[in-house]
């Protein structure tokens, strides 16, 4: 427990003894505001290549986290052609008192759509990279629009579409063991960076 003195959101709980366990395990909430912190934790959590699931349904590995092209804007990589682009609001990390499970939740803002205002309650958009934060080429569908497969896999000027998922409002969960990271020291590394 001494390594969990030196956190300083410790003094959030009433005692040392409501952390339970001696190998770093961390049993009670918190909750980061600050988004370069965001940015630090989501970075921290992609290298262990955690699952990461969206709250409706959809779930892919965490492979990259960058900041993304727009501002306040963070990019989640699952492969170099999917990724998705979300403006986070919040990150919070909770714990059960029976160690169970751990979960960081990201709780996203609006992101400030491109194109047309009818688009701005939901949309997709594919694009190409021309450099880095360079893009061009840029078209937006509606959620409810069918997009076929071979629509995301067209090339412009022989340069791959990339294929984006915006997130205007919602909630993300960072969920699971994975190479058991969430029972190991590496855990108090995320708090004390």
């Amino acid at each position: 427990m001494e390594l969990l003195k030196t956190l300083d959101w410790v003094a959030m709980v009433h005692s040392l003894e409501e952390l339970k366990g001696d190998d770093g395990y961390i049993c009670k909430n918190y909750t980061w505001n600050n988004r370069e912190r965001i940015y630090q934790i989501l970075k921290k959590i992609s290298e262990t290549k955690n699952d990461m699931v969206l709250i409706d349904g959809i779930s892919l590995d965490l492979n990259f986290v960058s900041k993304g092209h727009e501002r306040n804007t963070i990019e989640l990589l699952e492969s170099l052609d999917t990724f998705y682009l979300v403006n986070p609001l919040k990150l919070e990390f909770h714990r059960p008192e029976d160690l169970s499970q751990s979960i960081f939740i990201l709780f996203l803002n609006s992101v400030s759509p491109v194109g047309e205002p009818q688009y701005r309650d939901g949309f997709r958009e594919t694009l190409s990279e021309i450099g880095p934060g360079n893009y061009q080429n840029r078209e937006i569908f509606d959620d409810a629009t069918e997009i076929s497969e071979h629509d995301f896999t067209i090339k412009s000027n022989g340069t791959p579409v990339r294929k984006v998922r915006r997130y205007l409002r919602g909630i993300i969960g960072f969920i699971g063991d994975t190479n058991k990271f969430y029972k190991s020291p590496e855990i108090c590394d995320i708090f004390m960076s």
